[in-house]
């Protein structure tokens, strides 16, 4: 049986599929077969011989800057709708955004990252090893889009909203600390630097 050539057009648009589905119905999921299929794609496109390779100093050739990059906008433009969605939102209901799209989020790109865990150990390895910089690994990598395309735009109404609410529960008013724990929480997460 003929197999198609593995290329980063070949395998994206299946890649890209899953992601979105993971990313926007989060608690639909996505059968295991697909979750290994779309592994495979990653396994396969990073491994295939058309693929762009980039030679490491111990001499091991691995693919994958183009599909990293891909990856990469793909963020960027699922970023830029969250945001989006943002706009116009203030104080609780930019909160309970904030908190649903942090929640789904951060768990999406958890199984992103065990997608792409390929790409992870060889590609990304190498480059870090061969010192290049702003490269991470799939899950760091999400949580640096997510403060530089999302989180830098929205902290200030955020940190005011969250203020508000800690001062109205300082006043004695019921007030959503699950809420606050998670936003809050989500700072001290985009604060540290855990791909270092």
């Amino acid at each position: 049986m003929y197999k198609a050539p593995t290329t980063l057009e070949n395998v994206w648009p299946a890649l890209e599929d899953g992601m979105s589905k993971l990313l926007n119905e989060f608690c639909s999921g996505i059968p295991f077969s697909e979750w290994m299929t779309l592994y495979t794609h990653v396994h396969d496109y990073c491994t295939s011989s058309r693929t762009q390779r980039v030679e490491s100093r111990n001499g091991a050739c691995f693919g994958g800057e183009d599909l990293y990059a891909k990856l990469v906008h793909f963020l960027e433009q699922h970023l830029s709708r969250i945001l989006s969605g943002s706009r116009g939102l203030m104080e609780l209901s930019l909160l309970r955004y904030y908190r649903l799209e942090w929640e789904k989020y951060t768990q999406a790109m958890k199984r992103v990252n065990n997608m792409f865990q390929y790409l992870n150990r060889h590609w990304i390895k190498r480059e870090a090893e061969d010192g290049t910089k702003d490269v991470y690994e799939v899950y760091p990598l999400s949580l640096v889009l997510w403060r530089e395309k999302f989180f830098v735009d929205v902290h200030k109404r955020i940190t005011e909203a969250l203020l508000d609410q800690i001062q109205r529960d300082r006043d004695g008013e019921d007030v959503d600390t699950s809420l606050l724990k998670v936003v809050i929480d989500s700072y001290g997460m985009l604060s540290m630097d855990p791909w270092l």
